[in-house]
């Protein structure tokens, strides 16, 4: 435990991109405002061969999401999602769990830098984890993952240090470098509104808080986010949620 506080300590300092921190201020307080409390409540969407499968959202009265369920493909890598926070609103728990509830694919604990701070700093993943009249009884420890942000509040670096396999520990290091137009250096871009960008979990648990989309959707909402997508066979794929597709629809609901 010593040792986990000793990197957390080492890795929380902000980064920033001084050169170019008003424009994209400006930028992304312009797409913001495009957004209008937008909200997604479903995507439907082909992760392979023809088949469909139906993320379906759910909030709390805040506007935070509480549950996100599969239907009808439960199992691995599209279990059901659970979010829990604390009375700050920060979200402190990620649980994937398959049908019953009795076991699961993944749990996430999220931990803070200080009582007042909203950047989670750590991510402690653990596998599979078992459940016996609705308490955990098993889980397998899997990594623990640091994080660095920037001014504007977006993840710049990830550290993650696995666990996972019995042979020793590894280091997985990825950074994030945003343009001047607020997007993810890379990738080419609409000039509609990213759909991560209806809220900050999504932008986070993405890894993606681009302002535009990294793709060209066949159809767009009157917020300018993607609301049907048919991308071309050699093209890249959406990513949402570790769901990968180049077909789907997606429904928002916006006040």
């Amino acid at each position: 435990m010593n040792q986990l506080l000793t990197r957390l300590a080492a890795a929380i300092f902000v980064m920033s991109f001084v050169s170019c921190e008003k424009s994209e201020s400006k930028v992304f307080r312009d797409n913001k405002a495009d957004i209008k409390n937008c909200r997604v409540t479903q995507i439907i969407y082909s992760p392979c061969c023809g088949i469909k499968n139906t993320m379906v959202f759910a909030y709390n009265t805040w506007g935070d999401p509480i549950t996100i369920t599969q239907t009808p493909l439960v199992g691995t890598g599209t279990p059901n999602y659970f979010f829990k926070y604390d009375k700050k609103r920060r979200l402190t728990e990620l649980l994937g769990l398959y049908s019953g509830g009795d076991g699961g694919e993944v749990w996430h604990k999220y931990f803070y830098e200080n009582p007042g701070n909203s950047n989670i700093v750590l991510d402690s993943n653990y596998l599979f984890p078992s459940f016996q009249n609705g308490i955990m009884i098993w889980y397998h420890t899997a990594s623990a993952t640091f994080f660095t942000y920037d001014k504007l509040g977006r993840i710049t670096k990830d550290s993650t240090i696995s666990t996972l396999y019995q042979a020793g520990q590894y280091t997985i290091v990825n950074n994030y470098v945003y343009d001047a137009n607020g997007n993810l250096s890379g990738p080419v871009y609409d000039d509609q509104v990213n759909i991560n960008q209806t809220h900050p979990i999504w932008m986070f648990l993405n890894r993606d808080y681009s302002l535009n989309n990294p793709f060209v959707a066949d159809a767009y909402n009157s917020a300018r986010l993607p609301a049907r997508i048919n991308l071309p066979a050699k093209s890249g794929s959406v990513e949402f949620l570790h769901s990968s597709f180049k077909q789907g629809t997606i429904s928002y609901e916006c006040q």
